[in-house]
C-alpha cells in the first residue's frame, strides 16, 4: 500500500504511480473522484494506491507529480520472512527520515545526522575498508551487513542492511532506497522530507588541509549565516576542477547542507472554563522537520492579562525547559 500522507492528498492528484520490476511497469491509478460537483475545482480522490508486489526483488517507484513530502509504506499480508528493496524518486535538495511505527530509523550511512564518510575522515568512527577510508554500506535483503553490495562482517556495519525500514538516500539518482518486510499493522513505514539549502562553495585549501580547519571553518560560516553550528553538516570535500587548481593551487570544493530549525507545536485536548475548579489540563509538546540532535524549549505558566486568575491560588506559576533527546518526537 502507497499512501499520500500530505494535507492535500484529497486534492492534488499524483497519480499515475509507476511500480517497475523485473522489466514490467504497473501503472496504478487513484481511486474515483467523490466531490460535491461536476467542476474540476471540487474533485477529491484519495490518493492511496494498492499495488501487487513481488516479494525478494528491487522495485522502482515513480510519482506522475511531486513526490508526497509525506508517505506511507505498507506490506501488511506478507510472512515476516519476505521483503522486497524499493527504490522512490525524490527531486530536489531535502533530507528524508524513516520512521517504523513511532521509531525512528537513520539512513544506514549516516551516525546522529552526520555523513559517516566525514566522520571517518574526521577520526570518529572507525574506517571500514582496508584503504582506511569509508565505503558506503548497501541495502540487502538477506546479508545483515553489505558493503560495498558485499556481505562483510558485522563490526563494520553500526545499522543493520536488511532489516524491515532499512534505508539510504542515494544524491546521485535522488533515489531513496528502503527495505520493506511484513510487519505488524503498527510497523508501517512513514517516510518524511526535510527541505535542506544545499551549497557548493570553493575554498583555497588542500581537501587533506581542510579537515585540519575543518571546525574553524564550520563556526565562522554559521557565524556568518546567523543559526546553530549544528544545522551545518558537510556532505564532501572535492578537489577543484582543472582551471580552478590552475589558477589556486591546493583548491577544494566542500558541500554542505543547511537544516531548517526544528518545529515546536503544542497542543492540548482539555480546556478548564470555570476558574474555581481545580483541574488538570494535559499538553502535548512535539517537534517536527528535523529531529536531528538534541533540543531545548522554554516554557513560562502564567495567566492572561484579563484574567482573574491569581499565581499560587488558581494556578502554579513557574518556569522550566524540556529537553528533547536525538531523535524524540514528544
Amino acid at each position: 500500500i502507497i499512501e499520500n500522507m500530505d494535507p492535500d492528498h484529497n486534492i492534488r492528484r499524483v497519480s499515475p504511480v509507476a511500480l517497475s520490476a523485473d522489466g514490467y511497469t504497473d501503472l496504478l491509478n487513484g481511486g474515483m473522484d467523490h466531490g460535491w460537483c461536476m467542476s474540476y475545482t471540487c474533485l477529491k480522490r484519495l490518493m492511496t494506491f494498492w499495488a501487487i508486489a513481488k516479494t525478494e526483488t528491487v522495485s522502482t517507484i515513480h510519482f506522475s507529480s511531486t513526490t508526497p513530502q509525506e508517505l506511507r509504506i505498507l506490506l501488511p499480508y506478507a510472512p515476516v520472512t519476505q521483503k522486497l528493496i524499493l527504490h522512490i524518486f525524490y527531486p530536489g535538495n531535502m533530507r528524508l527520515q524513516v520512521f517504523v511505527g513511532k521509531r525512528f530509523v537513520e539512513d544506514v550511512n549516516r551516525l546522529d545526522g552526520k555523513s559517516k564518510k566525514q566522520l571517518v575522515l574526521d577520526g570518529r568512527v572507525s574506517a571500514n575498508n582496508n584503504e582506511g577510508g569509508f565505503t558506503e554500506q548497501t541495502l540487502s535483503m538477506v546479508d545483515q551487513c553489505s558493503i560495498g553490495n558485499v556481505a562483510s562482517a558485522l563490526w563494520k556495519c553500526q545499522t543493520p542492511s536488511n532489516v524491515h525500514g532499512s534505508n539510504s538516500f542515494n544524491r546521485d539518482t535522488g533515489m531513496l532506497e528502503l527495505v520493506v518486510g511484513g510487519h505488524s499493522i503498527e510497523d508501517f513505514v512513514h517516510i518524511k522530507s526535510m527541505p535542506v539549502v544545499a551549497v557548493s562553495m570553493g575554498v583555497q585549501t588542500s581537501v587533506a588541509d581542510f579537515y585540519k580547519i575543518k571546525d574553524t571553518f564550520l563556526s565562522s560560516l554559521a557565524a556568518t549565516l546567523g543559526i546553530d553550528v549544528t544545522r551545518i553538516a558537510i556532505i564532501d570535500v572535492v578537489p577543484g576542477n582543472a582551471r580552478r587548481r590552475h589558477l589556486l593551487s591546493g583548491s577544494s570544493v566542500v558541500d554542505f547542507e543547511v537544516e531548517p530549525s526544528p518545529l515546536i507545536d503544542v497542543t492540548s485536548d482539555d480546556t478548564i472554563v470555570v476558574l474555581e475548579d481545580v483541574g488538570t489540563v494535559s499538553i502535548e509538546v512535539t517537534r517536527s522537520v528535523n529531529i536531528n540532535g538534541e533540543c531545548g524549549v522554554r516554557y513560562t505558566v502564567s495567566k492572561k492579562s484579563a484574567d482573574d486568575a491569581v499565581a499560587g491560588v488558581n494556578f502554579v506559576a513557574e518556569t522550566g525547559i524540556i529537553l528533547f533527546k536525538q531523535t524524540e518526537e514528544r
